[in-house]
């Protein structure tokens, strides 16, 4: 039977493709003239999934895409893509992804009802998928006009690296029925929660909020009440210097004052005494009256 590991790894080793266990098991009972069953080459793949783990291989056997295949290890990726000039690997389109994610979880499906979930036409996508064989037709609806149903092929399953479509992820929001009504009853039950906990939240931070601006208005308070004592100090102790600012300048009015009542005084009886002192006119004006008296009687005498 060990011979049975080579024309195994010797099958796996021409396909350019996943090969299914089924197809092993076919192509060894005829080849060999043998009657294998699933189990048995089963047991021979896990050997050499095991056998080729080892870093003495540069390649592998990988289960993908529905069948087993060989494949290069990750370390070598770069150097067989230089050789064969890969630059980068092709990528699907937004357009083209939309259409291949409604197929896959609708699948079988006609390109009206992927037209009428995406709201565009689907012909170019649906083109492109089928040259790509990531999608393939696998028959017709019963519906008017018999339109062709679309489903993922194996290519799909080893282009994302699973083997099955039970293997895709899980979409909550997906409902296979299109006839409901409303919100379903799980999404209402998950928004009221989501809600209650929101309003929860929302509550605990306006408390926190309004006890934060509480202990603010506290310590504004607090400071204006010390500002206020400090300006009715400093008010006070600018009144007690202006105060004695006043007395100094009351006293030094007083003292010009005494000083002007002391020389007033003796102005007033300097100015007397000059008044009462006749000029030098005044005198020879009192004088000549006399002389001319006196020069009368000669004057009479004479005439």
């Amino acid at each position: 039977m060990q011979d049975l590991d080579k024309h195994i790894e010797a099958i796996l080793f021409s396909s350019d493709h996943p090969v299914p266990v089924a197809d092993l098991v076919n192509s060894l009972n005829r080849a060999l003239e043998l009657e294998l069953d699933a189990h048995v080459v089963i047991n021979h793949l896990e050997t050499l999934l095991q056998k080729y783990e080892e870093d003495f291989f540069p390649f592998k056997i990988v289960h993908t895409g529905g069948g087993y295949r060989f494949l290069t290890k990750e370390p070598y990726h770069a150097s067989v893509s230089s050789f064969l000039n890969i630059k980068s690997k092709r990528r699907l389109s937004t357009a083209a992804m939309e259409t291949l994610a409604i197929i896959a979880y609708r699948q079988p499906i006609s390109k009206s009802e992927i037209e009428n979930i995406r709201g565009v036409n689907c012909d170019y996508s649906i083109q492109k998928l089928l040259e790509r064989e990531l999608i393939e037709i696998t028959g017709r609806s019963d519906s008017p006009g018999k339109p062709l149903l679309y489903s993922t092929s194996g290519g799909f399953m080893d282009y994302f690296g699973i083997n099955s479509v039970d293997e895709l992820p899980k979409l909550r929001e997906f409902e296979e029925s299109g006839d409901s009504i409303g919100i379903p009853a799980e999404a209402l039950e998950d928004e009221v929660r989501l809600g209650e906990e929101d309003a929860e939240a929302m509550a605990l931070d306006e408390a926190e909020a309004i006890s934060g601006e509480g202990a603010g208005a506290e310590e504004t308070a607090e400071d204006s009440g010390e500002g206020a004592s400090g300006e009715e100090t400093a008010a006070d102790s600018g009144e007690g210097a202006s105060g004695e600012e006043t007395a100094e300048e009351a006293e030094a009015e007083a003292d010009v004052d005494a000083e002007a009542d002391a020389e007033e005084p003796a102005g007033e009886d300097e100015a007397w005494t000059e008044e009462e002192e006749p000029t030098p006119s005044q005198e020879e004006t009192f004088e000549e009256p006399e002389e001319s008296a006196e020069q009368d009687p000669d004057d009479e005498s004479e005439r």
